[in-house]
């Protein structure tokens, strides 16, 4: 019961760091489109 337990967190935690990675790219996209590359710089 406890390795399913921990199958499952495992799977569940990979979806969400997808989901995070596609947020952050959808999120980049917008400021560039919006035109702020400066903020996008000053961050990086």
């Amino acid at each position: 019961m406890l390795s399913r337990n921990i199958r499952g967190r495992s799977q569940y935690g990979g979806a969400l760091s997808r989901r995070f990675k596609v947020g952050w790219a959808i999120a980049l996209t917008g400021f560039l489109g919006s035109g702020k590359t400066t903020l996008i710089r000053h961050v990086l």
